[in-house]
């Protein structure tokens, strides 16, 4: 792969917490590591959850606001 076409980032989207778990969340950090070995920044994207408020991530993380459910269940 020449210089031109080389990848500096990958964005991850993905969700994790109380009810949904965390598999996907250390999936994505065992890849981000492997991409760190690659030079290549991984960037994770993570609605902002309650059950997730004390998470660190060791990468560079954008979190989204989390949006109140606009449905209504009768």
């Amino acid at each position: 792969m020449n210089s031109l076409t080389k990848i500096h980032k990958v964005y991850f989207r993905l969700d994790c917490g109380g009810l949904i778990g965390f598999g996907h969340l250390s999936r994505c950090m065992s890849l981000g590591e492997e991409l760190l070995k690659e030079n290549i920044e991984p960037v994770f994207i993570i609605r902002k959850r309650p059950s997730i408020a004390h998470l660190r991530i060791p990468f560079k993380t954008i979190w989204l606001e989390e949006i109140p459910d606009t449905t209504v269940m009768n």
